[in-house]
């Protein structure tokens, strides 16, 4: 639950109030604002009461759009804000065509979040300050393992400690080590296993 700007408010076409959509849904109210805390719904503070709102396109007549949580899931994932989940679900994208919340209602939710998860990679490469941006993309991380040589992530040519096995010995170049079977030793009236 947040207010908006005046950019996003202008993006969105139509607004609903928590009590119409309870009465669309056939639900209490608390019920539609549990549907908020969750995140399958958004809803922000606008007009002169600072009323909460729901954008009319999340609502199918008598449900919420199939695939509209799974979507909201995905960017809050990867750290998007209230504000930009609904900018990005009201712009217009021509490759689409339209938007994703029409997508979404007109069932391609696949592709939508396909897109979503795009925008996710796209947001993780962000510079999240101007000082990361300056920087340039990190290098290759270099980790030292315990007990053996360095190695570089993302390299194939990565110097690995030899496999082990059971017994802590190196394994054969053939594959697994034997582990040798237990056999049961009889002891004084009773089995032991050795």
């Amino acid at each position: 639950m947040t207010e908006i700007d005046a950019k996003i408010d202008a993006l969105v076409p139509a607004w609903l109030y928590l009590p119409d959509i309870a009465e669309m849904l056939d639900v209490e109210v608390t019920r539609v604002r549990q549907l908020v805390k969750d995140g399958q719904l958004i809803a922000v503070r606008r007009g002169e009461n600072r009323a909460l709102q729901v954008p009319a396109a999340f609502i199918d007549g008598n449900k919420v759009v199939k695939g509209l949580s799974g979507t909201l899931t995905l960017l809050r994932d990867d750290g998007f804000t209230d504000e930009e989940m609904l900018e990005w679900l009201f712009t217009p994208d021509p490759t689409l065509p339209g938007t994703p919340a029409q997508a979404l209602s007109e069932n391609r939710g696949t592709e939508v979040k396909r897109r979503a998860q795009a925008a996710r990679r796209l947001n993780r490469r962000k510079p999240s300050s101007p000082a990361d941006a300056r920087s340039g993309p990190p290098g290759p991380c270099v980790r030292r393992p315990t007990g053996g040589s360095p190695h570089v992530h993302g390299s194939r040519a990565a110097v690995r400690r030899p496999a082990l096995s059971v017994h802590g010995r190196p394994q054969a170049a053939g594959g697994p080590a034997r582990v040798p079977r237990r056999r049961a030793v009889v002891r004084r009236g009773h089995r032991a296993v050795a």
